[in-house]
């Protein structure tokens, strides 16, 4: 799933140009595949469960900028601008084996439904749940001027103020995610 939307207003102000662009990305993808050998290799030697993992991206990005132009038929042409822009990615990895549960009771000695119980993941025979949530926001202020000294020769200086903030939260558990203590992996 993916959808781009863009709305640019151009107005001419005789001296300058006034340029507004909003624009909003909204992105969501998934992808399932197999991790039998995962699971069989490190924590259910010579048992293949069936095992699937799973991850959701999304991401919703809303950007604004407004800038003023001036004519280009001048010595001195300039731009100034602000800028502003959202971003926030959500990531979900997924792991879950369908038997593992069982298995780790009668071969680990964990408790039943031990993914749940031991592990705090939503559901049971998971043996990974890691969410990811990601948050930047940017917010800047630019302006430029060119100088045109003669026909062939132009100067060109630009400034740009810029103030980023970005979060980040990633939580994992499962046994792959989170072993407990004095739980053995084999």
């Amino acid at each position: 799933y993916f959808k781009l939307y863009t709305l640019t207003v151009d107005q001419n102000l005789s001296f300058a140009n006034l340029i507004a662009s909003v624009s909003m990305e909204d992105r969501a993808f998934a992808d399932a595949r197999s991790y039998d050998y995962f699971g069989a290799a490190y924590f259910n030697p010579g048992a293949i469960l069936p095992t699937t993992g799973f991850q959701i991206n999304t991401v919703k990005s809303p950007t604004e900028e407004v800038r003023l132009v001036s004519r280009q038929d001048q010595r001195l042409r300039w731009t100034t601008g602000v800028f502003h822009q959202s971003y926030h990615r959500g990531y979900l990895e997924l792991f879950t084996e369908p038997g593992f549960d069982l298995y780790a009771q009668n071969n680990y000695g964990l408790p039943p439904d031990s993914s749940r119980a031991t592990y705090g993941t939503p559901a049971p025979d998971m043996t990974f749940c890691g969410p990811t949530d990601i948050r930047e926001r940017q917010s800047a202020v630019f302006g430029e001027a060119t100088y045109a000294v003669t026909p062939k020769l132009d100067l060109t200086a630009g400034l740009r103020y810029f103030d980023f903030k970005q979060s980040f939260s990633f939580f994992s558990t499962g046994l792959i995610g989170a072993q407990a203590p004095g739980i053995p992996l084999s």
